[in-house]
């Protein structure tokens, strides 16, 4: 009761009372003090707010909150013995006697009473006071202008200059340079209002610098300065900085995606490659929930495994995809504090695995499928196929799918396997369909190549409304002795159709197709055995049965003695490991029980010969014995074929180089630092889509295949050659150097120059680029070489493209003078025609240049076509009608040329429409086309052609009038008859003028 009644009177008495609690050192000594209570009139005396005192060390409130400096160090004295002195608080402008002693062990109690009014007066403003000349931290006196009047003894120890030195000196020379900027705003504040605080530093004497916070006062008309030491604090400071730096280069040196969420799955710390993949910033995702920050189906899965790591503790991978891209996701828990866990996750994209793993398992899955196809039993072939195609649908994606047969006596197509539902003719089983009205795969049957069409779109005419529903297409040619056989047409795929669907598709189709052919061979071999006794010496297959035991032969058919090439006896003395090769010891599995077994291995023949058999084995009973019975197939071909298939996946099927694909993976295992400098060569074949539309895709497949030996020839034994696209080589040179590649670029082209393809030059292309070390990309090694290939090329095929036409003219005027006379007239006749029109000369010359250019399309035309006596067939007629979309083609490729390539195109269309290739009418097709159309009609009527006589001048004419604003354009038909027939003669229509456009136009020969 007496302890309540003296602190209540300690706590309402007008002196200042404070009680604190001594902090010891870790010698034991007292260091710092903490306030436990004091009444108003203290806080008032030492003018700081006691709340934000109570229960903390002192010394930081001595700079930060204003607490007297010359209290503090009563407070430091007064743990030893008591303390009564005198000092002047300057924050409050009084003077207070202090009396503070040690109750008891670690307590000082202090009493402030305020002196008499006249004692306030202050003391010497240029001099410390006592208290603050023994503080343990440096103070100092300084005038407005910044000079310095007085300093106490731990000043002149931080700064290394005596006393006497700093007296005098302007404070501002103890800033540090770097500080200096700093320290100019300080002293601008401290001069407004009074007081102020910074953190800068300061240069002793030594030339150190030093870190300081500075508190200043105003001190009656000048300024008290406190210092406090820090450069500890700021080397914790900076080693947290720098600390906080390697930590964030550590995790953003890493391309995966890595995160660490609270236990409310927030984001607490992301690395830039997580901001980049998000597309955020790193203010814009701390602190947020996931679910806020990504799409929907990645915060599903994300969500729960996130969940799990942390209800379990226990770490977690997960994989997910986004957008057709896969990831792997390795998550772990992290303590966060307080008890709490998050999780934390490494993110990795495992897209090109994924991938690669995907191709692996199609190539499995092919494999399988057609060892399935070859080894399951079907009814009919028919089955065989369509199991393949449904397997093939499986494996590709696709819904729908068809296999077609073609004709061989007719040329027409025929579906056997429809896996479609479509309404169109052609989809009838069965049913006879001409390939030129063939829509999603007639393409395919009539070039016997593969087509791809991913952006499918209905023309809208009768045909194609049966595909209104087909998004997407792939069909490919089945081709035996170099001709189509069938076409298999697979259609609306989840996704794009590509190169890999085209392999897959070709080698499992070809493979079956071909086993269904050689099935329905067996099948009538069947058919005829089945005529006969099913007794084991007449069987056609080889037999043998032999004791599991002692593996001794028993018994061997006559069909086994004509395969090993042993007679019976000699067979029946030996054991059935004596048949199997060397490199296959005791491949044989015994049947248990009465299970079946199946298996395949090499045999051995007497000759020494090895032959891939399929064995089917089941135990009987024999005389009482229980024996193996096996029945042996001949499978040696399937196996070259499967060799073959292996062959051709990393091989192009024309020119024997390594495909594409096998390119792409080589180039990957040579980017090795064993191969560098490693150098890719890129080359092109120039004028191969003109020689292809002049001549003929034969003439440009030997192209090709003479380019690729060529490259083999110029290479060396080590360097790799891949076709890589349908005109472009990639060649690899490893160990090589610029100059080296280029050495070997040149021998190439000396050889090339020698190289001719029946009248053809064969012209190549080149551009190539070095990798030095594995510090480069080698995609942007092989963009790099094929960049300077294409501008190599923009100088080099322009001058092939004229050649090569320049040669189309000399070969189709070459062998057929009728055509070089029929191209003559027509071009004298479409010259007058557009006199008499009244066009401007350029165009006149333009029109008579197109008019002997007309039929240059006809080049790739059959010769015994065109020189058929009689009417032609309808798919002669659709031949010949090709032409002035081939005359089209070869022209556009030419610069020289191109302006006359629509004027031959156009220049079979009719004004009713009725015409050919597009159908347009009127004055849509150009006014030259028009010209042309009546002067070759014209001629064409009144010139014996191989099919037909001519008729004369005036039954043309009259034809010509019949078949006005139908088939002709009437002003042109007008002119013609009234302005340029009547004034026309047969020696009007020499060769001679035309002869020289035609020179002209070829130039020097």
């Amino acid at each position: 009761m007496s302890t309540s009644l003296y602190r209540d009177g300690f706590m309402h008495m007008p002196a200042g009372y404070a009680l604190f609690n001594v902090i010891d050192n870790e010698g034991g000594l007292s260091s710092d003090y903490r306030l436990v209570e004091a009444n108003g009139a203290f806080e008032q005396a030492v003018g700081t707010n006691v709340a934000q005192l109570e229960g903390k060390a002192l010394s930081q409130f001595v700079w930060d909150a204003g607490f007297p400096v010359e209290l503090f160090d009563a407070l430091r004295r007064a743990a030893t013995k008591p303390v009564e002195k005198e000092i002047f608080i300057s924050k409050t402008g009084r003077w207070v006697k202090v009396s503070a002693y040690a109750p008891q062990p670690g307590h000082i109690m202090a009493l402030l009473f305020e002196l008499p009014r006249q004692k306030a007066a202050g003391p010497d403003e240029n001099t410390l006071p006592e208290a603050l000349r023994t503080a343990p931290l440096p103070v100092f006196i300084t005038s407005p202008a910044g000079v310095i009047l007085d300093a106490n003894p731990e000043s002149a120890s931080a700064s290394g200059y005596s006393s006497d030195e700093l007296v005098g000196m302007n404070v501002y020379r103890l800033v540090e340079r770097t500080s200096r900027v700093i320290g100019l705003m300080f002293f601008k504040e401290l001069l407004q209002n009074g007081s102020a605080t910074v953190q800068l530093q300061i240069k002793t004497k030594s030339g150190n610098a030093i870190w300081v916070n500075v508190r200043a006062l105003k001190y009656g008309a000048n300024y008290i300065f406190y210092c406090l030491d820090i450069s500890s604090y700021k080397a914790l400071e900076n080693e947290l900085v720098n600390s906080e730096l390697l930590y964030r280069t550590f995790i953003n040196a890493s391309s995966d995606l890595i995160y660490l969420k609270d236990d409310r799955l927030r984001y607490m710390i992301v690395n830039d490659a997580l901001l980049r993949a998000q597309g955020v910033d790193y203010t814009d995702i701390i602190g947020k929930a996931h679910e806020e920050m990504s799409p929907e189906t990645y915060v599903d899965v994300m969500r729960e495994t996130d969940l799990y790591v942390i209800e379990t503790q226990e770490s977690a991978v997960c994989e997910f995809s986004i957008c057709g891209n896969y990831y792997e996701a390795l998550k772990f828990p992290v303590p966060i504090g307080e008890g709490r866990t998050g999780v934390g996750a490494y993110i990795r994209s495992v897209t090109q695995k994924k991938r690669h793993e995907e191709m692996q398992r199609r190539t499995l899955e092919r494999h399988r499928i057609l060892a399935n196809a070859l080894l399951m039993t079907f009814q009919s072939s028919r089955g065989l196929v369509e199991y393949a195609l449904q397997e093939a649908l499986k494996l590709t994606g696709s819904q729908r799918g068809m296999l077609f047969t073609l004709e061989e006596s007719t040329g027409d197509m025929v579906l056997r396997v429809d896996m479609s539902n479509f309404q169109h003719a052609a989809c009838r089983p069965r049913t006879l369909y001409p390939i030129s009205q063939a829509v999603l795969w007639g393409e395919t049957a009539r070039s016997a190549r593969p087509v791809i069409e991913n952006s499918y779109i209905p023309s809208g005419d009768a045909p194609d409304k049966a595909f209104a529903r087909v998004h997407n297409f792939m069909s490919i040619p089945i081709l035996k002795n170099d001709q189509v056989r069938a076409v298999v047409c697979l259609v609306n795929k989840n996704g794009d159709f590509d190169e890999y669907d085209v392999t897959d598709l070709s080698m499992l189709m070809h493979s079956v197709f071909m086993a269904a052919e050689k099935q329905d061979m067996q099948k009538n071999i069947e058919n005829l055995c089945a005529q006969m006794q099913a007794m084991f010496n007449e069987h056609d297959a080889v037999m043998l049965l032999f004791d599991p035991a002692t593996r001794e032969i028993r018994e061997a058919n006559p069909a086994a003695v004509a395969f090993y090439g042993y007679s019976k006896e000699e067979l029946l003395s030996l054991k059935y490991d004596d048949l199997l090769a060397p490199r296959d010891p005791g491949a044989i599995v015994v049947p248990e029980g009465d299970n079946k077994r199946f298996f395949s291995s090499p045999h051995r023949l007497k000759n020494g010969e090895i032959r891939y058999v399929d064995v089917y084995s089941c135990p009987i009973n024999y005389h009482a014995e229980r024996m193996i019975f096996s029945i042996i197939f001949d499978v040696t071909e399937r196996e070259k074929a499967f060799e073959e298939v292996k062959y051709l996946s990393f091989h192009d099927h024309l020119t024997g180089l390594y495909s594409r694909r096998y390119f792409d993976n080589i180039i990957k295992q040579m980017d090795d630092e064993r191969y560098y400098p490693l150098t890719i060569v890129v080359a092109d074949v120039n004028g191969l889509k003109l020689v292809n539309d002049s001549f003929g895709h034969a003439q440009g497949d030997e192209l090709l295949v003479k380019a690729a030996e060529l490259l083999q020839q110029g290479c060396r034994k080590d360097d790799i050659c891949a076709r890589i696209g349908g005109d472009e080589f990639a060649i690899l040179l490893p160990n090589t150097t610029g100059a080296q590649a280029g050495k070997i670029i040149r021998r190439i082209k000396r050889m090339q120059s020698k190289v001719k393809i029946k009248q053809l030059d064969l012209s190549l292309s080149f551009g190539h680029a070095v990798k030095q070390d594995a510090k480069r990309d080698i995609e942007l090694v092989f963009s790099e070489a094929e960049n300077r290939m294409y501008r190599n090329k923009m100088n080099e095929s322009p001058s092939t493209r004229s050649k090569t036409i320049d040669i189309i003219l000399k070969t189709l005027y070459g062998r057929s003078e009728e055509e070089l006379r029929h191209a003559a007239h027509v071009a004298k006749i479409s010259a007058r025609i557009a006199s008499e029109l009244s066009l401007p000369m350029d165009e006149v010359m333009l029109i008579s240049e197109a008019g002997l250019l007309h039929d240059i399309g006809k080049i790739g035309i059959d010769k015994s076509i065109l020189k058929k006596n009689g009417p032609f067939t309808r798919a002669e007629r659709l031949e010949i009608e090709r032409h002035s979309e081939s005359g089209w083609r070869i022209l556009s490729n030419s610069d020289e040329y191109a302006r006359l390539a629509d004027v031959i195109l156009y220049h079979h269309e009719s004004p009713d429409g009725k015409g050919y290739p597009r159908g347009i009418k009127g004055d849509s097709i150009p006014l030259a086309s028009r010209i042309i159309a009546v002067a070759e009609a014209f001629d064409a009527m009144t010139s014996r052609m191989s099919y037909r006589k001519a008729i004369s001048w005036e039954q043309a004419a009259e034809e010509l009038r019949r078949k006005t604003g139908t088939q002709f354009d009437e002003k042109v038909v007008s002119v013609f008859l009234e302005k340029v027939l009547p004034n026309m003669t047969e020696e009007d229509l020499d060769l001679s003028d035309a002869l020289m456009l035609l020179d002209r136009l070829k130039g020097p020969a």
